[in-house]
């Protein structure tokens, strides 16, 4: 094979992407994409180029040049194949020799040659081979001269992974700290009519704005957050929209500019019901991705957040079928690689645990609070890494906590939590009460006074114990004292090794509780000042 003359012409290679990555070749680019993969191209730099701009591309990257091209190969660790920044200016400033698609067809042409010409050497070594099965190998041809006419590519692909003991792994990242996590396919179960579409709208607001909501730290930068409605009409949406944004507005930070990246930022879709196409996942995931390109553009971010609503009602087959729900599972993977947005899609979980049994075998909070209650988990749930789950009080625990059990019957308390990620640890629960309906922001679920006492207490009294000393630190921190021995001794006496039990708490009070600010002093971050107060005025 080493004596074969491949056919290259990395002029064209060199020129073509020059071409598509000169200002104004947005749609040529979108032309060129899908026909071409990195072995199109020859030389090394090329294909380094290439797998970069696709990767960007399909983030819904707005301007592709010679800075974010340096980022995204510096990313994967690629910048020193390109000869780094000036390989890359280099590069950009091949001479365009011709329209896009007669470069793109002369590279097309290339690699068809070059793969016949390896076949055929391979070809004529094997139908020599003694007792070589001929009528399997002109199979084998067929399917080959087929892909290659095609141009298509295997359903796996390989990954190099001999730096991956050199480099860090990337961290995880939230558009929600320790609740929502980024670029992953999640969902979002609870009972039904237990507020699920109500809290998804709060958190596309919040990805919108890219502020916090229900005491998680957002982002800080605002992100397209796109809403597929299925169930609702655009009436009632538009009601759920009103009264979501005043809710919002009520938090005295609410800005202006917050209100021109939510106006510009939040995207419904609703079912077009007199179209005859099919209204399944895999039969809109085209559209939805032709959406997410012209919205990042527009806006100038990549999509944040893709909610769909509901499952059911896009989802084909038997619920608990792997094979009938495989498609799916698919498509979110699809819609969250091409995109990089998270996607949460809203279901319900099973029948059989009713939270409303006010008998003493009731189920408990933590038991109902299980990824495996999700409906069709046998199917569903082996392909979501990442399950976000609703869960009202009963009244039997509403009594318990001294709360209205006439709200707890109606479901306006409940307990919101992160029971499943593939990376980094499970959420703490979030106590959320519903805004009556009669005022302007009726049905949005906010915070509860007190909600992590109630959380605590809804979880053990192991929990109890650990959340008050938690506060107890927290006060004496506010107070003043910021010795670690101090600390220690004060709260742990007579443990063996308090240190180890203070160095514990207050990492738990930096990460899942986010009271202290990152580092190696202790100061308390907003969410820690809240609690503070929410604290002392709780003793007054």
């Amino acid at each position: 094979m080493s004596s074969l003359e491949l056919p290259e012409d990395l002029v064209a290679e060199r020129s073509l992407i020059a071409t598509l990555c000169a200002p104004g070749a947005e749609d040529a680019l979108e032309d060129i994409l899908p026909q071409l993969q990195p072995d199109h191209f020859m030389d090394p730099a090329h294909r380094a180029m290439w797998t970069a701009i696709q990767c960007l591309h399909d983030r819904c990257e707005p301007e592709i040049n010679a800075v974010v091209l340096r980022d995204e190969l510096a990313r994967h660790a690629q910048l020193d194949r390109v000869g780094d920044f000036s390989g890359i200016i280099e590069i950009l400033s091949g001479e365009e020799v011709g329209r896009p698609q007669v470069l793109a067809d002369i590279l097309i042409r290339h690699r068809q040659a070059r793969l016949l010409m390896r076949a055929g050497e391979r070809l004529t070594e094997r139908a020599n081979a003694p007792g070589e099965d001929l009528p399997g190998l002109c199979h084998e041809v067929k399917d080959f001269l087929d892909a290659v006419s095609e141009g298509g590519e295997g359903p796996l692909q390989s990954v190099d992974t001999a730096n991956w003991l050199d480099r860090e792994p990337p961290p995880v990242e939230y558009l929600l700290q320790g609740l929502l996590p980024a670029h992953e396919s999640c969902i979002l179960v609870g009972k039904s009519n237990s507020g699920k579409g109500q809290i998804a709208m709060e958190l596309s607001f919040a990805v919108a704005t890219g502020r916090g909501i229900f005491g998680k730290e957002g982002t800080g930068r605002p992100a397209p957050a796109i809403f597929v409605e299925m169930e609702d009409s655009p009436e009632e949406l538009h009601r759920r929209y009103r009264r979501c944004a005043t809710l919002m507005r009520q938090d005295e930070t609410w800005s202006d500019a917050d209100e021109r990246n939510l106006r510009q930022n939040w995207r419904p879709f609703f079912p077009r019901w007199r179209s005859a196409s099919p209204k399944t996942l895999p039969s809109i995931t085209p559209q939805i991705l032709k959406e997410c390109r012209h919205i990042a553009k527009a806006s100038g971010s990549q999509v944040g957040l893709i909610i769909l609503s509901t499952y059911s009602a896009l989802a084909q087959g038997d619920e608990n079928d792997a094979g009938d729900q495989r498609q799916f599972a698919a498509c979110c993977s699809q819609l969250r690689d091409v995109t990089g947005a998270t996607i949460l899609p809203l279901h319900h979980v099973k029948k059989g645990m009713a939270s409303s049994d006010t008998s003493k075998s009731a189920a408990s909070m933590a038991e109902r609070l299980d990824p495996e209650r999700l409906r069709g988990t046998s199917a569903i749930g082996a392909s979501v890494r990442v399950v976000i789950q609703i869960e009202p009080l009963t009244a039997r625990e509403a009594e318990k906590l001294q709360l209205d059990e006439e709200r707890a019957a109606a479901g306006n308390y409940v307990v919101l939590a992160l029971t499943k990620t593939a990376s980094g640890p499970k959420g703490e629960w979030i106590a959320l009460q519903q805004r009556e309906f009669g005022q302007p922001d009726g049905g949005m679920f906010a915070p509860m006074p007190e909600g992590d006492r109630i959380c605590a207490s809804l979880r053990s009294k192991a929990a109890q114990a650990k959340l008050g000393v938690a506060e107890a630190v927290l006060s004496a921190i506010a107070d003043g004292i910021t010795s670690r021995d101090e600390l220690a001794q004060r709260h742990w006496p007579s443990d063996l090794n308090p240190m180890a039990k203070l160095q514990a708490c207050l990492q738990n009070m930096r990460g899942r509780s986010g009271w202290l600010q990152k580092g190696s002093e202790l100061k308390l971050t907003v969410k820690g000042i809240e609690k503070l107060q929410e604290l002392r005025r709780a003793r007054q």
